[in-house]
């Protein structure tokens, strides 16, 4: 719609700006918009120009909605479709336990660069939920992740104009330098001391079959009797094991993704020490006459703790960290039996492709990006090619 305007001098350096707005269709009244201003003519055109821009061109009106019931709906019907089942969990729960409580109660077109600093800054100085302080540098970045993808989102849907998440430095992940550092991996020497020195430890088994197929951690906790094919000399990749906050156990039949679900081809070696750990496993379940809190799990499970119920994930994590730093391999997790599993194999020879497919990986670049750096230059050269094929 095209305004007519004026601009009528009252005096010195004072002019009063009029805009006819037009009819008023209820009333049928013409309506004008009337402003005084105490400048000189050229700053008084100025101002009635940006004041004609407003009404031809006005702001977009964005969502009312508080930031709460948008981070919602966002985790529960946009992001999940795209999340693994424990992923969308662990959002959903940092929405709902972090997020929300402190910025949740603003609109969310009112959300500002300094609501999100002042939230990080908050989380840091006392966060966590059992009132011991602050959270981690890198807990905050994890939070701050999920707040960035739900606010891109929104921008993307026109429900606010920016994302205040831009404007804010989230902390400094002071381990990020030492992510590839803290890849220990293990020689095959290494690997067979080690396996060596820890036999009489309660996780001995469990640690062995990592060692011997590169199984996730989830993979191994959740690996059923059934999955053991004896004859074949197989291990059948199918289920996952995870705990929730709650501390009830899920026992998943879906992995990390489509090329997870596998077969994976064992020794007879390694089906030796599943047979003897199952039989000593069998005589301490009896002992315990059914007084498992998980009962059923405990029926089906492979590896099971001393009182017959799933094993712990954090447990074993710091278990195991403290079997490798007391055998001289400081700072080795878990995961890294998977990682010296691997790379063994790799710098042995093995093709790619079937380390890639043993280890479950979506796809043969993945290999590449975790474990390129262990490949001799031909078999990396003949590796990019077999991807460039296939693609």
């Amino acid at each position: 719609m095209k305004y007519t305007s004026r601009i009528d001098k009252i005096g010195e350096k004072h002019y009063r700006i009029v805009i006819n707005l037009g009819r008023d269709p209820k009333t049928g009244t013409y309506k004008k918009k009337r402003k005084d201003v105490h400048v000189s003519r050229p700053e008084a055109e100025a101002i009635l120009r940006q004041m004609l821009d407003e009404l031809e061109n006005p702001p977009k009106k964005y969502s009312e909605q508080l930031t709460a019931d948008f981070l919602i709906n966002w985790v529960d019907t946009i992001a999940k479709p795209d999340l693994e089942k424990n992923t969308y969990d662990s959002y959903r729960w940092e929405i709902e336990k972090h997020i929300n409580p402190c910025i949740g109660h603003i609109p969310l077109s009112e959300l500002t660069p300094l609501h999100i600093q002042t939230f990080y800054s908050y989380k840091t100085e006392a966060g966590r939920l059992d009132g011991k302080g602050g959270l981690s540098n890198r807990s905050i970045i994890y939070i701050g992740t999920i707040l960035n993808q739900a606010l891109n989102k929104a921008v993307d849907l026109e429900l606010i104009e920016k994302n205040p998440c831009d404007s804010v430095k989230p902390p400094r992940d002071k381990n990020k330098k030492r992510k590839k550092e803290e890849m220990v991996i293990l020689s095959k020497e290494e690997l067979k001391t080690f396996l060596e020195n820890t036999r009489k430890h309660i996780d001995w088994p469990l640690i062995h079959t990592a060692a011997y197929t590169g199984m996730r951690q989830s993979e191994l906790l959740g690996l059923r009797r059934e999955d053991i094919l004896w004859k074949e000399k197989k291990i059948r990749v199918t289920m996952t094991l995870h705990r929730h906050e709650d501390g009830k156990y899920e026992h998943r039949p879906r992995t990390k993704n489509e090329t997870s679900t596998r077969i994976i081809p064992v020794t007879r070696r390694v089906l030796a020490v599943l047979r003897w750990h199952l039989w000593k496993q069998s005589r301490k379940l009896k002992g315990l006459n059914g007084s498992s809190k998980n009962n059923d799990l405990s029926k089906i499970l492979v590896f099971l703790d001393s009182q017959g119920n799933p094993i712990d994930r954090k447990n074993l994590s710091h278990r195991f960290s403290n079997l490798a730093a007391k055998y001289g391999h400081k700072g080795m997790r878990f995961h890294d039996l998977r990682h010296t599993h691997a790379t063994i194999l790799l710098a042995a020879g093995e093709m790619i492709n079937a380390v890639s497919e043993r280890l479950g990986h979506a796809d043969i670049q993945t290999t590449l990006n975790i474990y390129g750096h262990v490949l001799p230059k031909k078999a990396l050269d003949t590796a990019q090619k077999f991807e460039q094929l296939l693609s």
